[in-house]
C-alpha cells in the first residue's frame, strides 16, 4: 500500500469515526430528552413537530398527547422498580371507615393501611376528639421480595374489595379487604376485622399463589411502623415522659426503652409477642398470634416545630414467613385505654397472656401486688355505688386509715412514751458535760433500756405502712378512670391542679402552683410535729431533724407540684387523719400511769443485762478514754 493510499483510508476512518460519535451524541441527547420528563417541555416538541409537518394540532390533542407521554416513561420507571406490581403503583388515595361503639378507624387504600384512630367515649384535654394518630404523621409498610426486586405495600394503592365507604361492627363483625394484584390469579389480601364492642383490630395478610414470584428462602417480612405521638392530656412534660415503646419478650415479660433518654435506640434480636406505642392514658399495640422474629426499636424527640407532636415512636419488625401456594400471617391491633380491667382480659388465642396490663406503672413486686390485689379492687367496688371520685378517694383512705390503725396506734404510743421519758432523760443529761457525747448517748440508751422503751419501736409500723404510701404514688398517676374527672376545684384529678399560673417555667416549680400540693405539704409539717418525739436540743442531731421537719413538706411541694391531683389530694387527706388519730390515741393514753410504769421499769432494770449496743458503746468510750490520756501526756 502506498502513501496516498494509505491516507485516504486513514482519512476515511477518522470520517466514518466521527459520523458515529456525532449519531450517537444525538440519539443519546434524543432519550435524555424524551427520558427526562420534569426537565423536558413535551408540548414545545409537539409544536415544532407541527410547524415542521404544517398539520395543526388541536392543543388538548397537545395536552393528552403530552400526558401519553408523561404516563408512558413513568410506568417505565416503575416497570423497572416494581415489575408486573407497577400497574398498582399509581392511584389516588381513597378511604374507608370501618367502626364500632369503641372505635373509628379510618383506612387508606395507598398502603392498605390504618390512616387514623379515635377512641370512642374519650376527648382531649383540649375538648377535641381523641385521635391516636392521623394521617401522614403516620408510616407503615410491609416488605418483601419478589423476582429480585424489594416490593413496599406502603407504596402501592391496593384495591378495595369493597364499594362501600362505611363499614358498621354494630351487632356483627365488620370485615374490610384491600388487594394488591401481581396478575388476575396473584394477589395479597390485607384483611381486616372489627367485632362490636372491641378495642382489637384483626389484621391478616394472605398471600395467593405467590410462591413462585417470593423467593423460596424467604423466612421474613420486614415490616416499619413510625408514628409522631400527638399531646393529649395536660401537663406536657409528665405525658413525654409517660409517652414511651413497650414490648413483650415471647416467653417473659414486658419491657420497653428507657424513659430517662430523649433518644434511645435499641435491638431486640429474639422473639417478640407485641410491640406498643404508648401515650399516657392510651395506647397503639400491634400484636402478633405467633411472635415477631426480632425487632429494632427507636423513640426520638419532636425536633420539627410545625408538628405538634410529642415524640416519634419507630420500630422495624421482622415477621416470620414462608411462601407457599396460600400463606398467611396473622396479627392484631389493639387501639384504646391503658385501663386495667381493659387490657388484662385481652387474649387473641384461648389461655393466652399477652400482659398489656403490664404497660400500667403501677409499680413492681410486692408495690404492684398491693395495687393490683387491694387498691384496684377497692376502688372497683367504691366505684360501682359511687360517681364522685373525689369521694371515692376520700372513703378509701378511711378505709385504709382504719386498717392500719394498729400499726399506727402502735407508732403513737412509742412516741408518747419518749415523750412522756423526756423529763427523766433531761435529769441525767444534766450530769454529763455536752462535750462528752459518747456518755451522753450511753446514757439515754441505758434509760430507755431500763424503761422498756426503744427509740426505733415506731420504725417498724411506719416500714409497714410505707409499701401501702408508695403503692398509691403509683396507683393515681396511673389511673385513666380519673382521667377528666372533677373535683372542687380541680378541672383533672389525673393531672394538677393550678392555683395560679403564668407562661414562663420556673425551676423544679414549673409555671404553676397546685393547691392540693400546696395544702398537702402544709399538713405534713403539721404532721411531722405533732407526732414528733422531743430531744435533747442540744444534741447535734436534733437540729437535724428540724431541719429535716421542713425540708421534707418543701421537697414533697415541688415533687407533687406537677403530679396527679389525686395523689396530692390522698396524702392530705391521710396527713389530716393521722393528725386526728394522734389527738384519738392521746385521750386513750394516760400519760401519769405510763410515767409512772416507766419509772418503775427504771428501778426495776437497773441490774438489768445490758445489750450488745450498750456494750459496744461502753467499749468505745474506754477506747476514747485511753486515746485522751494518751494526747495529753504526749
Amino acid at each position: 500500500m502506498d502513501r496516498n493510499q494509505f491516507l485516504g483510508l486513514l482519512l476515511i476512518g477518522l470520517l466514518l469515526f466521527g459520523y458515529m460519535f456525532w449519531q450517537n451524541k444525538q440519539i443519546k441527547e434524543h432519550y435524555k430528552a424524551v427520558k427526562d420528563t420534569t426537565a423536558v417541555d413535551t408540548t414545545h416538541i409537539i409544536e415544532q413537530q407541527q410547524q415542521t409537518a404544517q398539520v395543526p394540532i388541536p392543543k388538548q390533542t397537545a395536552k393528552v398527547q403530552t400526558d401519553t407521554i408523561q404516563d408512558s416513561l413513568q410506568l417505565s420507571k416503575l416497570s423497572d422498580l416494581y415489575g408486573q406490581f407497577a400497574k398498582q403503583a399509581k392511584g389516588k388515595e381513597k378511604f374507608i371507615t370501618l367502626e364500632n361503639n369503641k372505635l373509628v378507624i379510618k383506612f387508606t387504600n395507598k398502603g392498605a393501611r390504618v390512616y387514623s384512630v379515635q377512641v370512642r367515649g374519650y376527648k382531649t384535654h383540649f375538648g377535641d376528639s381523641l385521635i391516636l394518630f392521623n394521617g401522614p404523621l403516620n408510616e407503615f409498610s410491609i416488605t418483601f421480595s419478589a423476582n429480585r426486586r424489594p416490593i413496599p405495600t406502603g407504596k402501592f394503592y391496593f384495591i378495595p374489595q369493597t364499594s362501600d365507604t362505611l363499614l358498621i361492627a354494630k351487632s356483627k363483625a365488620q370485615k374490610l379487604i384491600y388487594r394488591l394484584y401481581y396478575s388476575d390469579d396473584q394477589w395479597i389480601d390485607y384483611i381486616y376485622s372489627l367485632k362490636p364492642n372491641s378495642y382489637v383490630l384483626d389484621y391478616t395478610l394472605d398471600f395467593h399463589n405467590m410462591k413462585n414470584i417470593i423467593p423460596a428462602n424467604t423466612t421474613y417480612l420486614d415490616l416499619y411502623w413510625k408514628t409522631y405521638m400527638p399531646p393529649l392530656e395536660q401537663g406536657e412534660k409528665w405525658e413525654i415522659m409517660q409517652t414511651n415503646i413497650f414490648y413483650k419478650f415471647f416467653r417473659s415479660d414486658v419491657s420497653r426503652l428507657s424513659p430517662r433518654k430523649s433518644a434511645v435506640e435499641k435491638e431486640i434480636p429474639t422473639k417478640l409477642r407485641w410491640v406498643s406505642f404508648k401515650h399516657q392514658f392510651f395506647s397503639s399495640v400491634l400484636m402478633a398470634y405467633n411472635y415477631f422474629d426480632e425487632a429494632k426499636l427507636r423513640m426520638q424527640p419532636n425536633l420539627d416545630t410545625s408538628v405538634n407532636a410529642l415524640k416519634i415512636l419507630q420500630a422495624r419488625i421482622d415477621i416470620p414467613f414462608k411462601p407457599l401456594e396460600q400463606s398467611q400471617v396473622k396479627m392484631a391491633y389493639f387501639f384504646g385505654p391503658n385501663k386495667y380491667s381493659v387490657l388484662h382480659k385481652i387474649k387473641l388465642k384461648k389461655d393466652d397472656n399477652l400482659q398489656l396490663e403490664q404497660m400500667i406503672p403501677l409499680g413492681k413486686g410486692l408495690i404492684r401486688w398491693i395495687n393490683k390485689f387491694i387498691i384496684i379492687p377497692l376502688f372497683n367496688i367504691l366505684g360501682r355505688f359511687i360517681d364522685n371520685y373525689g369521694i371515692i378517694i376520700l372513703l378509701m383512705t378511711i378505709i385504709i386509715k382504719l386498717l392500719l390503725f394498729p400499726l399506727t396506734y402502735r407508732t403513737y404510743l412509742s412516741s408518747a412514751k419518749m415523750r412522756i421519758l423526756q423529763p427523766e432523760l433531761k435529769k441525767v443529761l444534766e450530769k454529763i458535760p455536752e462535750k462528752d457525747q459518747m456518755k451522753r448517748q450511753q446514757a439515754t440508751m441505758d434509760l430507755y433500756k431500763k424503761a422498756g422503751v426503744s427509740p426505733l419501736g415506731g420504725c417498724l409500723p411506719t416500714l409497714l405502712q410505707f409499701p401501702i404510701l408508695v403503692a398509691m404514688y403509683r396507683f393515681f398517676p396511673a389511673s385513666i378512670e380519673l382521667r377528666q374527672q372533677s373535683f372542687l376545684w380541680v378541672k383533672d384529678l389525673s393531672s394538677y391542679d393550678a392555683l395560679v399560673s403564668w407562661h414562663a417555667n420556673i425551676p423544679l416549680i414549673g409555671n404553676h402552683i397546685s393547691l392540693f400540693a400546696l395544702l398537702m405539704a402544709l399538713s405534713m409539717v403539721f404532721s411531722t410535729k405533732l407526732n414528733s418525739a422531743p430531744t435533747d436540743e442540744k444534741n447535734p442531731t436534733a437540729q437535724s431533724m428540724k431541719i429535716m421537719m421542713w425540708s421534707m413538706p418543701l421537697l414533697m411541694f415541688v415533687w407533687f407540684n406537677n403530679y396527679s391531683a389525686a395523689l396530692s389530694y390522698y396524702y392530705l387527706l391521710a396527713n389530716l387523719i393521722s393528725i386526728g388519730q394522734i389527738y384519738l390515741v392521746r385521750a386513750m393514753i394516760n400519760e401519769e400511769q405510763i410515767l409512772s410504769q416507766l419509772k418503775e421499769n427504771v428501778k426495776k432494770g437497773k441490774n438489768a443485762k445490758k445489750s450488745k449496743w450498750q456494750q459496744r458503746l461502753e467499749e468505745m468510750q474506754k477506747q476514747q478514754e485511753i486515746m485522751r490520756k494518751k494526747s495529753k501526756k504526749n
